[in-house]
């Protein structure tokens, strides 16, 4: 049994601190509009660390801030990663989620890994309907799960650099049709490869993230080997309580994704994300994995953010303090189940 990195397979025991979700390169910046911002040269300016505070009440304020580019940031990227391993030590792993429409370069990846010493693991699939290549909205399930196992044992985008998750799989506030089929394509390739499954849930209500856990099941997936992303943002115990007792694992990867205002997703502090970690950890702490979730320009340090080590050098260090973390969680949450995630265990 392995774990497949953009640099090959490694022994699962060779994983370090492990952050669950986050992204390396990603654009999204078709999604921005002039609507989006006051500001009159939005569109063409630079995202820089002034912009930071106007971002985090509304992310879309410059179109720049919606791209990790790996040409234009790569610099920028490159001590950022190496920020992270230098707090993480051997080992430190970056899960790299940006599948399929929004904007990877796993050679660039692969470069960036080799370069910094990060072990990174990248992912397979698609992203939310919105950002789907055109072929996806007419392609059957059989057609899908042949798209994503090639990523999972030959490699995406015609490299040889191969995923070793499905994901990030997105889902929408109300679940769309070709969603669903990716989803169950998503479980079809896990059933039959041992490789785990990640879903970008909308923090809407359980009913969408239910019916989103009987589609995988439908299909085969071991539910133990589905990890859902976001539910972090849900202040509501019970809900998390009915996921986790379904066999999911639930990510606490939104840390230092607080914001001034959003109506249609929530931004619960920090704080709270961290009370109801430990307080969920009393009965599901295999079942739970954090990170930050980097994903604009205004997560990275460079630019005013907590970057991709917040988790190991502030949250884990506070919650420490706070009586809120002992050793055998923290082994948990940064070692433990992402090992048991990232290593591909037999297929059917």
């Amino acid at each position: 049994m392995s774990v497949m990195t953009v640099l090959g397979p490694i022994d699962p025991d060779a994983l370090g601190p492990t952050m669950m979700h986050e992204h390396v390169f990603l654009d999204v910046r078709d999604r921005w509009s002039a609507q989006d911002s006051p500001l009159a040269d939005a569109g063409v300016r630079r995202f820089d660390a002034s912009l930071n505070a106007r971002a985090r009440w509304s992310s879309h304020v410059v179109r720049d801030n919606l791209a990790l580019d790996p040409v234009a940031d790569y610099d920028v990227l490159r001590q950022e990663v190496a920020t992270f391993v230098a707090a993480g030590g051997p080992g430190a792993c970056l899960v790299d989620l940006t599948s399929g429409g929004i904007g990877t370069d796993v050679t660039r990846l692969r470069e960036l890994a080799a370069e910094v010493g990060v072990t990174i693991v990248t992912g397979a699939g698609f992203y939310v309907c919105s950002t789907h290549p055109a072929w996806v909205e007419t392609a059957t399930v059989d057609e899908l799960a042949d798209h994503i196992l090639g990523e999972v044992e030959h490699g995406r985008d015609g490299t040889d650099v191969r995923a070793g998750i499905i994901g990030e799989i997105g889902t929408s506030e109300a679940l769309q049709d070709c969603e669903e089929r990716v989803l169950r394509a998503a479980a079809q390739v896990s059933r039959a490869t041992g490789v785990a499954i990640n879903v970008h849930c909308h923090p809407s209500g359980p009913e969408v993230t239910h019916r989103i856990i009987d589609v995988l099941e439908s299909g085969g997936a071991d539910l133990t080997r589905c990890y859902l992303s976001h539910l972090d943002e849900i202040g509501d115990v019970d809900y998390l309580r009915s996921v986790l007792d379904r066999g999911c694992v639930i990510g606490f990867d939104s840390f230092g994704q607080e914001g001034y205002f959003a109506p249609d997703w929530p931004a619960r502090t920090d704080g709270a994300k961290a009370l109801m970690l430990s307080g969920l950890a009393e009965g599901y702490r295999d079942q739970l994995v954090v990170a930050q979730d980097v994903c604009k320009k205004q997560h990275l340090s460079a630019f005013g953010g907590l970057g991709y080590d917040h988790v190991l050098v502030r949250v884990l260090p506070r919650m420490r303090q706070l009586g809120l973390l002992d050793d055998d969680l923290e082994d948990r949450l940064l070692r433990g189940t992402p090992r048991r995630l990232l290593t591909r265990v037999p297929g059917e």
